[in-house]
């Protein structure tokens, strides 16, 4: 597929894409992984039809739902035209029988869908459906399919089931994409901070995380305290298109904003709760007195409540990461580990430890930090793990090690597992407290700087895009590169065509602008493989071919 893919915004959350197939005209879906019972979903195919075709067709589209689903809305977009699908209204479908030909298995149904209007269409144009679906009551996991044809005459004797290689097959399928409907009231977002001594400047909040690696939609979830409990007050609602991104934060001021749904959290203790569109509660939270420096705060994020300093509005509760780590030492500059204070207050780390696999297993002591040590804001503090005469040295593997920092009651709060390193290497996060990545510049105790494939001066983008890989084919390696329109969490990585993961590029927070990355498939056997990315509201893949 020649064109870039668009940004799709589902509306209950975005999980990984489907895999691109290798069908003449079916190339790409992308869909939501995720979501809950009664909600919608919107599906992206793309079509690409490698022939040219001098007489004007209405264009076909069918999904195979469970049968309690329902077609929402759709639309279409190519070079040919662009305009709204409709449920095909006739009986047997314009385009033949699919019953006959593809027959649904029990309690699942087609939903067949034509283009509001016919077209004529060059060689190798590109079109793309987007498809909003809404689910029904029963949840669990359903595979679902897709059949297109080119046009609306009965092109299903040309059906390509098998999703193998025809330029002139005049149908298409891509089968089994996966998507799980959960309960309507699972809780995918929960409180995770409040705080109640607020000024007019700073008011109030109530902060609302999101616990997994999916986008979640909090659109029309509701917080209040008694008053909206009660009935009294108007609960504070919160505005339609708002989509935590994956471990992400949403802090919701609720007091001081001129809303007749505020309300002010008391100092000497309250309540808030939760609830979902639906009006389901999900989760609560009842918290004491707080003083002005202090927040009720889930400690790690998702975890137990405790009182707790500094505030962390928007982002996590715990400040203090492993930031970069080196293996590779001599006697006279031994292994060590890094700690960076992310936020703008200076954290007290008295007890705080580091180990490896012999602490973790509880084989030999864990390395504690000092009692006294305090850690300034945006603070970097290297700690030597070998060779400094005390039983709880652990030396840093040269071919690849992990290591766990936890608090001083025993909390795990961060960890990293990396590869083999060479001399002149270090594992660092680029940015300070963003993405893992192998450092060619070791930077012991002072930033790690921008992170690596961000041009100097990166230029923000209208919206995301994941281009192909070059070269492609390739031997043993090939580079993908990517933009982002803001600073996001991002995952690239590698699928092979079961659906496992043989690599993961990136897993971390990185900066706006176009990014580089460089897979190396060394060890993996030809054939095809699937890159996908995910970050925030957007998903996509591409195919890329190992010829060796």
């Amino acid at each position: 597929m020649k064109r870039a893919t668009r940004v799709v915004t589902l509306l209950l959350g975005i999980a990984m894409v489907a895999f691109l197939v290798s069908g003449c005209l079916i190339t790409e879906v992308i869909q939501s992984l995720v979501v809950a019972a009664g909600g919608e979903f919107t599906t992206k195919v793309t079509i690409t039809d490698k022939t040219a075709d001098a007489n004007p067709h209405e264009g076909a589209l069918a999904i195979l739902t469970p049968d309690d689903w329902e077609f929402v809305s759709g639309t279409y977009d190519s070079q040919a035209g662009k305009g709204a699908f409709i449920a095909d209204p006739n009986t047997p479908p314009v385009y033949g029988d699919l019953d006959g030909k593809l027959p649904a298995p029990a309690g699942m149904k087609w939903i067949r869908l034509l283009t509001d209007a016919a077209y004529t269409n060059e060689a190798n144009v590109v079109h793309e459906a987007n498809i909003t679906l809404k689910v029904g009551s029963k949840t669990g996991d359903f595979m679902i399919g897709y059949m297109a044809t080119k046009n609306s005459v009965d092109m299903l004797g040309s059906i390509n089931p098998l999703n193998e290689d025809n330029d002139n097959a005049w149908a298409d399928t891509s089968m089994n994409h996966k998507v799980t409907v959960s309960g309507a009231a699972a809780a995918a977002v929960i409180f995770n901070e409040a705080f109640s001594r607020g000024t007019a400047d700073a008011p109030d909040y109530i902060e609302l995380y999101n616990p997994s690696a999916l986008p979640f939609d909090v659109s029309g979830y509701k917080v209040y305290d008694n008053g909206g409990q009660a009935g009294s007050k108007p609960k504070k609602e919160i505005p339609a298109g708002t989509v935590i991104a994956p471990w992400g934060f949403l802090a919701i001021s609720v007091d001081n904003t001129g809303a007749d749904s505020d309300f002010g959290l008391s100092s000497g203790g309250d309540k808030v709760w939760m609830e979902t569109p639906a009006g389901a509660v999900i989760d609560s939270v009842e918290f004491g007195a707080i003083q002005p420096t202090e927040s009720w705060q889930r400690i790690p994020d998702g975890g137990p409540w405790k009182l707790s300093t500094p505030l962390t509005r928007g982002t996590s509760n715990l400040p203090l990461k492993l930031n970069e780590a080196f293996s590779r030492g001599t006697d006279t500059d031994p292994d060590w580990v890094e700690l960076y204070n992310s936020c703008a207050d200076t954290l007290d780390i008295s007890g705080y430890k580091v180990y490896d696999n012999g602490g973790q297993a509880g084989t030999k002591p864990k390395k504690e930090v000092p009692a006294g040590t305090k850690l300034a804001p945006k603070g970097f503090l290297v700690i030597v793990v070998d060779k400094t005469g005390a039983d709880s040295d652990f030396g840093l593997g040269s071919g690849g090690d992990k290591v766990w920092l936890e608090d001083a009651v025993g909390a795990v709060i961060d960890s990293v597992e990396f590869g083999a390193l060479e001399t002149t290497q270090s594992w660092a996060r680029k940015p300070d407290a963003g993405l893992w990545q192998l450092s060619t510049i070791i930077t012991k105790g002072f930033t790690n700087g921008d992170p690596t494939g961000v041009a100097t001066a990166p230029r923000v983008v209208e919206g995301y895009l994941l281009t192909q890989n070059y070269p492609n084919p390739f031997n043993p390696s090939t580079r993908i590169d990517f933009t982002l329109p803001r600073q996001a969490e991002v995952q690239v990585a590698v699928y092979n065509l079961r659906g496992e993961m043989v690599a993961e590029l990136v897993n971390g927070r990185l900066a706006a602008g176009s990014h580089q990355l460089t897979f190396n498939a060394e060890g993996l056997a030809s054939g095809i493989y699937i890159y996908t990315i995910r970050s925030g509201e957007f998903a996509a893949a591409k195919r890329m071919v190992l010829m060796k």
